[in-house]
């Protein structure tokens, strides 16, 4: 008996959410600095995407949004994929239900992710 896999839609909706998302944040979201900061749209989809749907599809989220950003950054290859995989692990910490329901958890989960980022 032979068993087949398919794949999970979830990863179509990260190739094409992500890629857009990069090419934002790499084309647009640099005019829209403010003192020198601007917003990291990967990396809050990431924290996002964890605190909806759970730690193991945010890891796939940050190992794919890595490797876009990696192709337009000049950092070695792989650096952004192991910053994004590391906060989404962080992300895991807010997943009981009590924190889940918290009205501050997203804003919290953000600043702690960046400073980790």
């Amino acid at each position: 008996m032979t068993s087949t896999r398919s794949l999970n839609p979830a990863i179509f909706a990260a190739l094409a959410s992500l890629a857009v998302l990069t090419l934002l944040q790499e084309g647009v979201v640099p005019r829209l600095t403010i003192q020198g900061a601007r917003p990291d749209l990967v990396l809050l989809a990431v924290i996002d995407w964890g605190l909806i749907r759970g730690v193991e599809e945010a890891m796939l989220w940050g190992f794919i949004g890595g490797i876009f950003v990696d192709v337009f950054s000049g950092l070695p290859f792989g650096t952004s994929s192991t910053a994004y995989v590391a906060v989404a692990g962080m992300v895991s910490l807010g997943e009981t239900a009590l924190m889940r329901t918290h009205v501050l958890l997203p804003v919290v989960a953000a600043v702690v992710g960046t400073v980790i980022y």
